[in-house]
């Protein structure tokens, strides 16, 4: 419950966040498969809604993964990557 909570109250405070130094995600709105790069080893994927809810979990272990959301319903949703240390990082992402 304190993990679904967290998402929901960060989603309020994202700016667009697409790229930075360290993440790539793209497309941003996605329409079927969301590519997500990092120049660390990404250990985990999670896309929650925006009500905190986990839409998707991928164990990666690698710096590049794609994601199939064709099946997700159109929205706003946190992208959540968890890397090896267990440092995460969260970005936003419109879902068509």
């Amino acid at each position: 419950m304190r993990d679904r909570e967290n998402v929901s109250n960060e989603v309020e405070n994202f700016s667009e966040i697409f790229s930075n130094e360290d993440v790539s995600i793209y497309p941003n709105p996605v329409d079927k498969v969301l590519h997500v790069s990092a120049k660390f080893i990404m250990s985990k994927v999670e896309i929650y809604d925006i009500q905190g809810n986990i839409q998707m979990t991928k164990i990666a272990q690698t710096q590049k993964i794609e994601l199939n959301l064709e099946l997700i319903s159109s929205g706003l949703y946190i992208v959540r990557i968890t890397d090896t240390e267990g440092r995460i990082r969260n970005y936003r992402t419109k879902k068509l």
